[in-house]
């Protein structure tokens, strides 16, 4: 009994490993990848925009500030939420796309591993008799 968790934990290959041989699945992905990335990065740029320009509207109505008119501020903020909504739906997008291709090609590799050895393992197997 002892032998067989010994082989079982032989077998067995830490996250880390697991980790690798997915970067490794996803290179023919990498562009992207980096697409989605630069999607979210100017993203959460966008949205932090929104906030600073809603602060520079408050003081520019409070008279603290007068550095751009409002309807300039305004007008960036419709901009840059529209392009926050659109960047946002494009990295999920890209993201999805990601996942699924990965998902695809683990399950073609899984299925292609079952194909060889179903009947290797049918061949040995004992059927019992009930």
């Amino acid at each position: 009994m002892k032998q067989t968790k010994d082989n079982q934990n032989k077998k067995q290959r830490s996250g880390f490993a697991v980790m690798c041989g997915l970067i490794g699945m996803i290179k023919p992905l990498l562009g992207i990848m980096c697409l989605a990335i630069l999607m979210g990065c100017a993203g959460n740029l966008m949205a932090t925009f929104l906030t600073i320009l809603g602060g520079y509207a408050l003081l520019t109505v409070t008279g603290v500030y007068s550095g751009m008119k409002l309807s300039v501020i305004f007008t960036l903020l419709v901009c840059f939420a529209v392009a926050r909504g659109i960047l946002r739906y494009a990295e999920q997008a890209s993201n999805h796309y990601i996942a699924f291709k990965l998902l695809a090609r683990i399950r073609h590799q899984v299925f292609d591993s079952l194909r060889r050895l179903a009947p290797a393992k049918l061949e040995t197997g004992r059927k019992r008799a009930t």
